[in-house]
């Protein structure tokens, strides 16, 4: 009797260990970890999880448009309000202690984003000069980037719509290009753009 005991004892133990000593798993059930939905409309989507502990859900700031309305150890469902704007995407975490994962939501737009130059080619002479050129856009002016990577543009800033540009005299002796793009990059680095070349003359 004495060794029964002893022997149901050592087995509790031993059960007891083996649980405290169970990894955590907080995982996607799926790969590449993105969602992508339908359309720009409204609705309700899911993703898979594989946990074996009790973990929170988070929307990453910003995202006012995703709302999470359930989480267990298999599913996690979300509303999306629809999208009356470019397309978008933002990103719901997973956490539990050390463990998290993170799933990007991705929804397509109802505009797709545009960018016009009223000119895409001009003429330098060796001297330099300062211009501007039209942009048209259906894309705010304060969410458009100007590219210029050549020290030889003086300045190139976009304002009212207006590329304003100014070009340094050239040493050169040969006839140089220079570019400067206007550009637009969605939430996940897709890029719309137009660029206008500068030809500059040689020096005479």
């Amino acid at each position: 009797m004495r060794k029964i005991v002893i022997l149901l004892v050592a087995a509790l133990c031993l059960a007891g260990c083996n649980k405290s000593e169970m990894k955590d798993v907080l995982t996607l059930g799926g790969k590449p970890k993105i969602v992508v939905l339908p359309d720009a409309n409204a609705g309700k989507g899911f993703f898979d999880v594989i946990t074996n502990v009790e973990y929170k859900t988070e929307v990453v700031k910003g995202a006012d448009w995703l709302s999470i309305t359930g989480s267990d150890e298999v599913v996690v469902t979300f509303d999306y309000y629809a999208n009356n704007g470019f397309a978008r995407e933002s990103r719901i975490v997973l956490s539990c202690r050390e463990r998290s994962d993170t799933i990007s939501i991705r929804q397509a737009g109802l505009y797709e984003p545009f960018v016009e130059l009223s000119q895409t080619s001009i003429n330098i002479p060796c001297e330099g000069a300062s211009g501007v050129v039209d942009v048209r856009s259906n894309v705010p002016c304060a969410c458009l980037e100007v590219i210029s990577a050549s020290p030889q543009i003086r300045s190139a800033v976009l304002e009212n719509n207006l590329l304003k540009y100014e070009v340094r005299p050239t040493t050169k002796k040969d006839t140089k290009k220079y570019t400067i793009a206007v550009r637009f990059v969605n939430d996940w680095g897709e890029a719309t753009e137009e660029t206008l070349t500068l030809v500059q003359e040689p020096l005479k």
